[in-house]
């Protein structure tokens, strides 16, 4: 679990050479005109022995890296201007049918999560806190952050996945300038386990829970659960 949850890197690493590979065009043959990205097709695929299966059951873990691929886009929305999930519908799909019914697979909830409440402006997130090692990476942030803001509404949402397996991860939420200006909803995608999956017979094991946080002043505190995504919708003064 803790080496898939070090796939944040990988998607951070490829939207980084991708722009230094657009900027160094631009250097060499004088281009000022932006050029942005296309993430045509990202999702999560599993290889299955030597071929891979795209009737994918996804768990929770799988939702978290959801979550991480959304995250590395907010990260790079300066050049990221599209990213389209591959696919919809019963083909590696948060959407599974038959002719009588659907349910919705884990992978839904984050990606809903995001569309219903990401700002359209890209915040940058200052962290410190406890850190994690796996796979060919060493001091990783347990919790892997963005945050937006919808000036109009005067909305802050921060968006956190906890990928620690076993512990809440405890925080203080402080903001640069402006103060928190009443309840804040929580968002929180999870399970009962990392390996929880959702089923035409069990289509709840993986869901979205709402509930409220006070917040008042320039400081938010807030435990996060483990094996987690979390929106927190934040009105601001």
């Amino acid at each position: 679990f803790a080496t898939y949850m070090t796939l944040s890197e990988l998607f951070d690493a490829r939207l980084t050479a991708y722009d230094g590979l657009i900027r160094a065009v631009q250097l060499e043959r004088r281009q000022t005109r932006p050029i942005y990205i296309a993430v045509d097709e990202w999702n999560v695929w599993h290889l299955v022995g030597q071929g891979a299966s795209t009737e994918t059951i996804y768990t929770l873990e799988d939702a978290l890296v959801v979550a991480m691929h959304l995250n590395a886009f907010l990260r790079h929305a300066r050049t990221v201007r599209m990213a389209n999930i591959a696919q919809i519908v019963n083909v590696l799909a948060p959407i599974i049918t038959k002719p009588d019914g659907l349910f919705l697979q884990s992978s839904f909830y984050p990606f809903e999560l995001y569309s219903r409440h990401a700002g359209s402006t890209v915040l940058d997130v200052q962290w410190d806190g406890d850190t994690f090692s796996a796979g060919n990476h060493a001091g990783l942030r347990a919790l892997d952050v963005t945050a937006t803001l919808d000036e109009a509404r005067r909305q802050l949402v921060l968006f956190v996945v906890n990928r620690s397996e076993h512990a809440d991860a405890e925080t203080a939420i402080t903001l640069a300038t402006g103060e928190f200006a009443g309840p804040v909803q929580v968002y929180t995608v999870n399970g009962a386990s990392i390996k929880a999956v959702n089923s035409f017979e069990q289509p709840g094991q993986v869901i979205t829970r709402e509930n409220q946080a006070p917040a008042k002043g320039g400081t938010l505190h807030y435990a996060f659960e483990p094996h987690s995504v979390t929106a927190l919708v934040c009105p601001v003064a």
